[in-house]
């Protein structure tokens, strides 16, 4: 869903075209999220071939402002364990 100042946004949700991702995707999630419960990433994360969700305990909507080393350290986690194999770089 996506919201503005002028309200929900019908036009453009995006959560059918999601299932059609085939890259990794990393969905983060605050485990007190007020807008959207952590079971609405899961159905997210679930819809996708290749995504996962990591919940990050006691962050809100904003997990990037209320535990920023978490969520860096689930991104970097993501990204390595996302990145191909290449010996040689």
């Amino acid at each position: 869903m996506v919201l503005n100042m002028r309200g929900v946004r019908p036009d453009i949700m995006l959560r059918g075209d999601m299932a059609y991702l085939a890259v990794p995707t990393l969905f983060v999630w605050g485990d007190k999220d007020a807008y959207a419960p952590p079971s609405s990433g899961q159905s997210l994360a679930r819809q996708m071939p290749h995504a996962r969700l990591e919940i990050i305990t006691d962050a809100g909507h904003m997990p990037q402002l209320d535990r920023p080393n978490a969520v860096a350290a689930a991104i970097t986690g993501h990204l390595r364990s996302a990145a191909p194999d290449n010996p040689g770089a």
